[in-house]
Parts: C-alpha cells; sequence; structure tokens
C-alpha cells in the first residue's frame, strides 16, 4: 500500500512537468490532405468581371470592360504592387483607351447587370480578354511581365518593339491577311492631336435614318429611327433630328437628281449638307402572331449601318436578333412598339456607338480625310512650294488630280474643318506669290480654295 502510494504521486508530478498548459500546446501538423484548400489562382484564359458607373451607360460598359482588363493586367505583371510601380504608364497607354473592344472577345461578353443609382448608370458584365493585345502594349511600353528577366525600361516604338524572352528576334508581325490599320502604320499622334481626337469621338453628330427603299411602312420605319434617336438624347450625343433629315431630303431631291451623283446616295447627301459625322441606316424584319391565349407577339430582326458621310464608306454592321417575343394583349401595334424600343434602345443603338466609337478613335489616328479643290492652279512650280508647306502642317497630303484649272488633295488632318482653313492660311503666307489665296465654300468634308493668282 505504501509502495502504491509513492508510485500514484511520482505520476502525477510526471504529467504536471511533462503536459505544456492548453495555450501553448502545439497542433499536431495536419495531412495535407484535411488542409483547407487555397482558392485556385485565376487563368488568363478564363472569364473575367468588370463594374463600371457613369452617367452614360455605354461608358459605364467601356469602364466595365477595362475593370476587368485591369484585373487581368495585374496577374500578368505579378500583382497589384507591382501594377502600382507602373501605373502611371498603364492609366496613359491602356487604361484609359478610347477603344476597349480591341482588349475583349466580344464573342463572349455577357452582361450581368444594368441598373441606375440616381443619374448613374451602374455596368457589370463578365467576359473574356485578348490577352495578345494586352501584352503587346505592355511590352511596347517597357512594362515588364511577371517571370520577365528584361528590365524595365522606357517605352518603345511599336515598331521597334521585341519580345523580352527572344530579344535578337523581332515583335511577332500580322499575318498578312490582316489588312486592318495598326498603331505604327501611321505616324503617331501627338499629345494635343490625341486630345483633339478624344474630344471629336466624344462629340460626333449622328445622323439615324432609313433605308431608301425599305419595303417597311413608313409608321415602322419612324418608330425605328425616332427608338434610335430617344436613345441618343437620353446618352447625351448630338444628332440630327429625324423631321430636319427628311425636311432636307424633300427639298434637296430635285438638286440631287439634277447634279447625276453616280458615287453618293442620296442619303449620303443629306447627311453632308447636315454637317453629320456619321449617318446610321436601321432597318428590322419583324414577324407578328397570337398565341393560344390570344395575346399578340413581336420579334424579329434588327440592323443598323454605319457611313461616313463624306466617302460613303461603311464604318460599321451591328446586327441583333430578337427571339425573345415582346406581347401585348391589347393589340399587334402595341407589341411592335414594344418590341421595337426595347431592341433598338437596350440592345442594337449601345452597340452601335460602342462601334463606332472604336472605329473612329482608331482610323483617327490619321486623320480626318478632307477633299480640298484650289482653283486657278496654272502655276504649277509654285503650287508644288505650297503643297510642300501644307504637308508639314497636316498628317498626309496626297493630289487626287491636278490641271492649269483646278487642283484637288486627299488631306488627312486632326482638327475640324475650319482648323484645316486656317492650316492652309498659314502654308500659303509662307509661300510668296500665294498670299492671296481665299475660301470660296466649305461644305462638310469638302473645301474649295481660289489661288488669287492672275
Amino acid at each position: 500500500m505504501k509502495y502504491l502510494g509513492y508510485l500514484i504521486l511520482f505520476v502525477s508530478i510526471l504529467g504536471c512537468t511533462s503536459t505544456p498548459p492548453a495555450g501553448n500546446r502545439e497542433t499536431p501538423p495536419q495531412p495535407a490532405s484535411s488542409r483547407p484548400a487555397a482558392p485556385p489562382a485565376q487563368s488568363l484564359d478564363d472569364f473575367f468581371s468588370g463594374s463600371g458607373t457613369d452617367v452614360s451607360m455605354l461608358a459605364a460598359m467601356n469602364r466595365a470592360k477595362m475593370d476587368a482588363v485591369r484585373k487581368a493586367v495585374r496577374i500578368m505583371v505579378g500583382g497589384e504592387a507591382k501594377e502600382r510601380l507602373y501605373i502611371e504608364t498603364l492609366e496613359n497607354r491602356l487604361y484609359n483607351t478610347s477603344n476597349p473592344n480591341q482588349f475583349v472577345n466580344m464573342n463572349t461578353f455577357e452582361r450581368t447587370r444594368v441598373d441606375r443609382a440616381g443619374e448613374q448608370y451602374i455596368f457589370e458584365a463578365r467576359m473574356k480578354l485578348n490577352i495578345d493585345a494586352i501584352k503587346r502594349v505592355l511590352e511596347a511600353n517597357g512594362v515588364p511581365l511577371a517571370g520577365s528577366t528584361t528590365p524595365a525600361g522606357p517605352a518603345a516604338p511599336p515598331a521597334t518593339t521585341q519580345n523580352p524572352s527572344s530579344p535578337s528576334q523581332p515583335a511577332p508581325q500580322a499575318p498578312a491577311s490582316d489588312l486592318s490599320i495598326r498603331q505604327g502604320d501611321y505616324e503617331a499622334a501627338t499629345e494635343d492631336e490625341a486630345r483633339i481626337i478624344r474630344r471629336m469621338v466624344d462629340n460626333l453628330t449622328y445622323m439615324v435614318f432609313y433605308p431608301e427603299n425599305s419595303t417597311l411602312s413608313p409608321q415602322v420605319l419612324r418608330q425605328l429611327v425616332t427608338s434610335a434617336n430617344q436613345y441618343l438624347v437620353s446618352n447625351r450625343v448630338q444628332l440630327v433630328d429625324l423631321d430636319a433629315a427628311e425636311r432636307v431630303k424633300a427639298d434637296q431631291r430635285r438638286v440631287y437628281e439634277d447634279q447625276n451623283f453616280r458615287d453618293v446616295t442620296l442619303t449620303q447627301w443629306v447627311a453632308q449638307q447636315l454637317n453629320a459625322d456619321v449617318y446610321v441606316e436601321i432597318s428590322a424584319n419583324i414577324v407578328e402572331t397570337t398565341n393560344d391565349r390570344r395575346q399578340f407577339l413581336a420579334r424579329g430582326s434588327f440592323e443598323a449601318k454605319v457611313y461616313d458621310p463624306s466617302t460613303g464608306r461603311l464604318l460599321g454592321n451591328v446586327s441583333f436578333n430578337q427571339l425573345n417575343a415582346a406581347m401585348s394583349p391589347v393589340s399587334i401595334d402595341l407589341a411592335r412598339t414594344n418590341l421595337i424600343q426595347n431592341t433598338v434602345t437596350q440592345e442594337l443603338m449601345p452597340r452601335v456607338i460602342e462601334q463606332t466609337k472604336g472605329y473612329m478613335a482608331q482610323n483617327l489616328q490619321r486623320g480626318i480625310r478632307y477633299e480640298v479643290i484650289f482653283q486657278n492652279t496654272s502655276d504649277a512650280r509654285l503650287m508644288a512650294q505650297f503643297r510642300r508647306a501644307l504637308q508639314r502642317r497636316v498628317k498626309t497630303l496626297n493630289v487626287l488630280n491636278q490641271s492649269n484649272t483646278e487642283s484637288k488633295y486627299e488631306i488627312f488632318f486632326i482638327g475640324s474643318a475650319s482648323e484645316l482653313e486656317e492650316a492652309i492660311y498659314r502654308a500659303s503666307d509662307s509661300v510668296p506669290g500665294m498670299e492671296g489665296i481665299y475660301n470660296v465654300m466649305i461644305r462638310g468634308r469638302n473645301l474649295t480654295f481660289n489661288t488669287g493668282l492672275n
């Protein structure tokens, strides 16, 4: 019994000295299978979500796209901290682009939320991104990618940019079949010119009209154009009123027919007269039915073609097939009206504006195309001197035709027609003998001058 007491005391003392306090006990390592899994890293091939707010729904949508691009850039450069090191370059060269579509795979673009808070639109979307396009911008501007051993440097001109992983090899060229305008094809815009381009893109004047030979009823045609114009007005976009366009079309039809234009449509002629920057021809194919509950249904396909009034060139083509039928228990007219208003304002016109702005922002880098006629050009040597002086003040100057009586130039210039007129006067003042040049007419992007030569 005595030995049993000593044994119990010995075990108690051993327990006190070998067991750590509860607060200091170490948790035995867990098997790998029982540890909480870290969230998987997002792949650049995955969908990216983005959100944006603005008083314009189009601007809010573009902010959502660039929010998604920003998330991808953080992965590409190695984290948010690395992004902050180059934030000024990224803001200037990437994030503030006026053409976010170049970085988005638009076939995957999904709108997940559109809402309003006061005057602000809230736009959320998910999309896959054009990672190669983003990568080209980063590399061209000296922003190193994660894992790259090439030190960051100042922005290099796109034409001489090389792949950091292969310093001796030139940057990959576009496929021979890709003949779209690319950065580097034309002299880069200066900061002042870029500011002018942004201003012009944000202040384009649109004229929406219907196709000349449409088989739709006048009522439906007016509904299409009116709905499009309602969208433009609500988004503070400058436009030509339909009544004004129809009035000018009626007044100018005889003049147009007398002029016997072969390469200019009547709608294009009207857009030129009203100084529209772009004109949109909108059409639809609408199917009207009723169901077994005597409800009126309307569904259809819609199309909008965007043109340059000065050349008649197609700038964009947007189509949308509305599979969800608009319904009305009252009449087929009301169902059709609901279909047109909802589709044109919510689906068609946002894409038209987005596509047009993207194209114009890219295309204006080479300048706005003007046709300028100079009358009384008998002194060919003097005109050659004047042409050289003018070339220094514009982006590009091409001679379309030239004779003793008249010379016609194609001029690409970043600025308005009045600003081009000033550039012509400054060029003429620098050439002795051309000081007497004066303006005869300005109509849209067509200018006519007389040299004043005897």
